[in-house]
C-alpha cells in the first residue's frame, strides 16, 4: 500500500525495487490521474480526510507514506488505520520530506 501516493514517485520507487501488487490511496483525483499513467499500482483509491480504508484485517504486508503524516498533512490518527490494515511482521516506511530545522529522520 502507497498511502497518499501523490504523483506516483514512490510507486514507481516501489515497483523498481522489486514490489509488485502495489495499491495506492490518495486524497486528490488530480493526483490520482497522474499516478494512473505510471502503470505501476493494480488499484488507486481517492478517499476523503479521516475516511477509513475500506481494505480488509491485516490486509498488506508493506505500507509506504512518504510526506504524508506531518504537521499541516495528515493527522496522527490515520496511523490507527494504517495499523489496521497492516499484517503481521508488516513492514512500514512512513517518511517525513520536510522535518523541522533540528528534526530527526528516521
Amino acid at each position: 500500500m502507497d498511502y497518499g501516493f501523490g504523483t506516483g514517485l514512490s510507486g514507481v520507487a516501489l515497483d523498481e525495487a522489486g514490489f509488485k501488487n502495489i495499491d495506492g490511496a490518495d486524497l486528490s483525483e488530480k493526483m490520482l490521474d497522474i499516478a494512473r499513467d505510471t502503470r505501476v499500482y493494480d488499484k488507486l483509491d481517492l478517499i476523503e480526510p479521516e475516511q477509513d480504508l475500506h481494505r480488509d484485517l491485516g490486509s498488506y504486508d508493506t505500507i509506504v507514506a512518504v510526506g504524508v503524516i506531518s504537521k499541516g498533512a495528515a493527522p496522527p490518527s490515520l496511523y490507527n488505520d494504517l495499523l489496521r490494515v497492516m499484517a503481521p511482521r508488516c513492514q512500514a516506511g512512513l517518511f517525513d520530506e520536510r522535518p523541522e530545522p533540528g528534526g530527526r529522520r528516521i
